[in-house]
């Protein structure tokens, strides 16, 4: 049946026609040529107008997004073109051409239970995520994911080994703290969620007792109340949270004796829900969200092609307004801490700003099939590391490895630490996992197998740069020393022709607590075998030169250093480490270590990469009575073959203590 507010022109033509969605797509046939596919009719101005003022909502719509196609006082015809457009991903949008021009573009989509659901494709963000509803819509998500990804990993037929403590949620208005048994086995929830603030409630030895019999929910911040909930209505019965499950106070012991039991936590749980929108703990995560596409929605018949019924396709322009959603944004991905249980565990529910996601090895979904590229983030993400080869022989699996770890320690630098002690500390869990499979020994962020390679790190160009923190967390050539996003390197990718032009002497790091491999160092020190070049200074626009010697022939036009009176031999560029080592006065004195040698994809030129040093102010010296050295930046040579082989090959090689 035609309904009042569509004419009888629009009724028997556009909408019996289903706007061209199930035509071929709306394009140009050839560049600048006419706009062909979906359904084409023609139309005036005048009965355009008409037609609106008639309560038409097709036409009120051409109307209101006429722009200059149509004269509304006009009687001459127009073609009007519309359907949905071309390309991969353009099943879901839709356009309307008037004589060969775009008139208007948005999304076109409908409801999961709407008879035309199954036309299109489209659908809006679910944004009830706090209901029974919403939450099965993930639970069926995973439900598919455990029993139809081959890729995605099962929960076992043998239960987990529970954690030390979780929190039973059987009850959940009557939550209580649950010792677990020795080995004892059963499915757990973990929570991932940004403090924010200081939690009053956590837990310490005065209130482990009291928690044992009940944890007074109304007094858990808003996060912690809805985590309990969600665990509730998943069928679960256990929930771990660090805060309420690791003691916070009173036992200094029991923080390191559950880091140990970290990794095995994320990878062993059911599943982890990440509060991703929530910038701290008392916000919660179950609010609805806000329906932007929905709300400004253009509701019309649609015609279903057997013509014995009629759904409901939805038009908004808000796809081609709105800003991509990108994860990196939400308050979660700040957070150091909060990496490992989003890439540990088997598989997440993200309570994002947008809607409800599910994620697991086979990619992110939205709930409610409202997974179009827009909503879906397109961060780089490492590579899940119960994929990648546990005994790499090949240098394509060996590269592979490389790659997730760069990606890794790119995604975990971009981060913020509340304590600067904490740094390597939050990345333990992460760095265990990798180890299983490159199995080498682990040096604060580096690794003993790739260490020459894993020196080539540098700060991000584009970010601000940090100072030092004042207190000692790595040694100084480890990227874990510095705060702020860190590009690893690609010296893994281009070993086209390479030189190695040094090896590694001695290199050793000191633990804090023999305990945790993994975690915090109380000290480290390196030994090179390497070309070496000292009397080098560096320029604000990055340009690193040498001092050349009295007597030292040079080149006509180098640059005299007004400090020195010596002529500047331009041997490449440098880029520091932190705002601490920035150049005063218009000059840094620094010293070269040059590690290795490759030839670059532009043929004729050769790369050389390597640290700029500093020799150590105070302190004792290196055995010998040699200065000691601290990494300040990374140094890079690009230049002719000839000219790169002729100084690479006139460096000579010494040791060098790097601390």
């Amino acid at each position: 049946m035609k309904p009042s507010n569509i004419c009888d022109t629009c009724w028997d033509g556009v909408v019996q026609n289903q706007f061209g969605i199930l035509s071929s797509p709306v394009e140009r046939e050839y560049f600048l040529g006419p706009t062909i596919g979906g359904y084409a009719y023609k139309i005036s101005g005048k009965a355009l107008q008409s037609n609106a003022n008639q309560n038409c909502r097709w036409c009120a719509h051409l109307v209101e997004w006429r722009g200059s196609c149509f004269d509304l006082t006009s009687d001459r015809e127009e073609e009007v073109r519309v359907g949905k457009g071309a390309g991969v991903n353009g099943e879901s949008f839709f356009s309307i051409h008037v004589n060969d021009s775009t008139h208007w573009f948005g999304y076109s989509f409908t409801t999961e239970d709407n008879p035309a659901a199954s036309l299109i494709p489209g659908r809006n963000l679910y944004v009830d995520i706090g209901t029974e509803h919403g939450l099965a819509l993930g639970q069926k998500l995973m439900d598919d994911c455990m029993h139809n990804h081959k890729e995605c990993p099962s929960p076992s037929e043998q239960l987990s080994v529970l954690p030390t403590r979780v929190i039973d949620c059987s009850d959940p208005e009557n939550p209580r703290l649950y010792i677990a048994g020795i080995n004892e086995r059963e499915s757990y929830v973990i929570l991932s969620y940004v403090w924010g603030e200081h939690i009053l409630t956590r837990l310490t030895t005065s209130n482990l007792d009291a928690y044992k019999r009940e944890i007074p929910l109304k007094e858990q911040p808003q996060t912690i109340q809805d985590a309990i909930l969600t665990t509730h209505r998943l069928g679960q019965r256990y929930l771990w949270i660090d805060a309420l499950c690791i003691i916070q106070k009173g036992d200094d012991d029991d923080k390191g004796r559950e880091l140990q039991r970290m990794r095995s936590y994320y990878k062993d749980s059911y599943v982890a829900i990440i509060a991703a929108s929530a910038p701290k703990v008392s916000a919660g995560f179950l609010q609805t969200r806000k329906d932007e596409l929905g709300a400004e929605s253009l509701n019309l018949p649609f015609v279903m092609p057997n013509g014995k019924s009629t759904g409901l396709v939805r038009l908004s322009s808000r796809m081609a307004m709105a800003s991509k959603y990108e994860q990196e944004e939400e308050p979660v991905h700040d957070r150091g801490w909060c990496m490992q249980a989003f890439f540990l565990s088997p598989r997440e529910l993200i309570f994002a700003s947008h809607t409800l996601q599910y994620r697991c090895h086979n990619g992110t979904q939205n709930i409610a099939n409202a997974s179009n590229g827009h909503w879906i983030s397109s961060e780089r993400e490492p590579v899940p590391s119960r994929d990648l080869p546990k005994t790499p022989k090949t240098a394509k699996e060996k590269r592979r490895i490389h790659q997730a770890w760069k990606l890794t320690i790119e995604n975990y630098s971009k981060r913020q630490i509340s304590y600067s002690s904490d740094k390597l500390v939050a990345f333990a869990s992460l760095a265990e996992e990798f180890s299983l499979t490159v199995q080498t020994p682990y040096y604060a962020g580096l690794w003993g197998n790739t260490l020459l390679y894993d020196l080539l790190w540098s700060k991000e160009s584009a970010k601000r740069y940090y100072k030092r923190p004042t207190e000692y967390r790595a040694p100084s050539w480890s990227w874990a020393s510095l705060d702020g996003e860190i590009n690893p390197g690609n010296a893994y990718f281009n070993a086209k022709e390479e030189e190695i032009g040094a090896e590694v002497k001695k290199c050793e790091t000191t633990l804090k607590d023999p305990n945790l491999p993994f975690g915090e160092v109380a000290s480290g020190t390196l030994v090179l075998h390497a070309k070496f070049l000292t009397g080098c200074v560096m320029k604000p626009h990055w340009g690193v030169y040498h001092l050349r010697e009295d007597g030292e022939p040079g080149k006509q036009g180098e640059w005299v250093d007004p400090e020195s009176g010596k002529r500047m031999e331009d041997i490449g560029l440098g880029k520091l480490d932190s705002s601490d080592d920035d150049i005063q006065n218009g000059v840094r004195h620094v010293c070269v270590v040059a590690i290795s040698r490759w030839a670059d994809i532009n043929p004729g030129t050769r790369i050389v990469q390597g640290l700029l040093v500093e020799p150590v102010k105070t302190g004792p010296t290196a055995e010998g009575g040699k200065a000691k050295y601290r990494r300040i930046g990374f140094f890079e040579r690009s230049d002719d073959t000839e000219k790169v082989d002729e100084w690479f090959d006139r460096l000579e090689k010494v040791d060098i203590e790097i601390v």
